[in-house]
């Protein structure tokens, strides 16, 4: 089947994902590894097109590839840079730009973030930023005063996904983005069973040693933890039974 007999089926795909096709041609490769009969490499014709999305941006793909891959890259990239930039600015920063670090034997995403106390740039993992509390370690913005904020403790019931339920206690400045650090690192359903504000950190941390000293014996083994799966709150993770005292 030649381009312009096809043409018309790939437009069709195209179209049902807010693509064009503008242009397209087709590329005759050889598999190596098979060969037919009389022991010649086996050929196999692609076709290779331009599309266009529907904000006008054009990129190329194989239509192979494409049937899996569909999104426009420049726009994902924009979606993308939306998203940073709205966890940078709930932290204190400005979105710069991100990017991808290629370099180690796992790829890594970082997004570059500007301090809107001090101006420093910092780059952090894109992970920490959209899950964590990271701060500016280039001015007081960064230590004293997230020293000085209120604080709240927190108990959580985890329900795993093969249904074993544990407990976990802790504090944080940011409880929203903690307990949906503790949700996606342990692939688990997160309940919110009571939160306490404090007026600043150590007036939180205090009250969270102090609850663990008190229920110490509720505590799950760290062996039986990482038995369990637990990979956020290996060494701070409670029998369930615990809810049944706190009642």
């Amino acid at each position: 089947m030649d381009l312009k007999e096809i043409l018309p089926k790939h437009q069709a795909v195209a179209e049902k994902n807010g693509h064009k096709i503008v242009s397209g041609n087709h590329v005759i490769k050889t598999r190596d590894d098979r060969t037919d009969k009389n022991g010649h490499p086996l050929k196999h014709r692609q076709f290779k097109y331009t599309f266009e999305c529907e904000h006008g941006h054009q990129f190329e793909r194989f239509m192979g590839r494409y049937r899996i891959a569909p999104a426009c890259p420049v726009c994902k990239k924009n979606k993308t840079a939306d998203y940073y930039a709205a966890a940078a600015l709930e932290r204190g920063f400005e979105y710069v730009t991100h990017y991808t670090d290629n370099s180690g034997p796992n790829s890594q995403a970082h997004v570059d973030c500007r301090c809107l106390e001090c101006g420093e740039v910092s780059t952090f993992g894109a992970s920490n930023l959209t899950r964590s509390s990271v701060r500016c370690r280039h001015c007081e913005a960064g230590g004293l005063r997230n020293r000085e904020e209120a604080s709240c403790t927190y108990i959580v019931k985890v329900t795993m996904a093969d249904g074993q339920q544990w407990v976990k206690a802790g504090s944080s400045r940011l409880l929203q983005y903690r307990l949906q650090n503790i949700a996606s690192k342990n692939r688990a359903a997160v309940e919110l069973v009571r939160y306490t504000v404090h007026p600043d950190r150590p007036a939180a941390y205090k009250a969270e040693q102090f609850f663990k000293e008190q229920f110490a014996a509720y505590r799950i083994d760290f062996d039986d933890a990482v038995d369990m799966g637990i990979s956020d709150g290996t060494k701070e993770a409670f029998k369930i039974e615990l809810l049944e005292k706190l009642k």
